[in-house]
């Protein structure tokens, strides 16, 4: 154990050997009678030192989480290697489904492309009106690209 643990031990008035929950009481009583809000004393000084007891906390607790996660090195050498695990069965419904929509989308491209294009036929009183109701649109549009434009000479100017 390096020396700032063991000071952080210290300061948390607890040994390495104790439970979490011994740990967590030892804290809770130093912050009660150390908290800015709480102290009698300098609240300045009641803050640094309240600063001191929770970075002291901080780092037994990490310390102890990390000596819990990793295995000793000797026991490391010891264990086998895990098994590899198999290589998944390519059965990923979401890319069998893209591919599916894709080669159905080719083949309608293609059967379109194939296809003859249909033309619709009008009868002579149908294509009259059509006729009519373009020329009416096209004048409208003449007309109001007339009106938008401004005049290039102009006597109120």
């Amino acid at each position: 154990m390096n020396n700032d643990i063991a000071q952080a031990y210290e300061l948390l008035g607890v040994t390495p050997d104790v439970s979490d929950k011994e740990m967590r009481s030892a804290w809770r009583k130093l912050v009660r009678s150390y908290h800015p809000d709480l102290a009698r004393t300098d609240p300045e000084e009641a803050s640094r030192r309240m600063g001191e007891i929770n970075a002291a906390y901080d780092a037994v607790a990490h310390h102890r989480l990390q000596k819990d996660k990793k295995p000793s090195a000797k026991a490391r050498r010891q264990s086998p290697r895990p098994p590899r695990r198999p290589p998944r069965a390519k059965t990923d419904t979401h890319r069998s489904q893209r591919s599916e929509n894709t080669q159905r989308e080719t083949k309608q491209d293609q059967t379109r492309e194939t296809l003859p294009k249909r033309r619709t036929y009008r009868s002579p009183q149908e294509q009259r009106l059509v006729d009519a109701a373009c020329a009416v649109f096209e004048d409208t549009r003449r007309h109001l690209n007339a009106a938008a434009r401004p005049h290039a000479f102009s006597a109120f100017r």
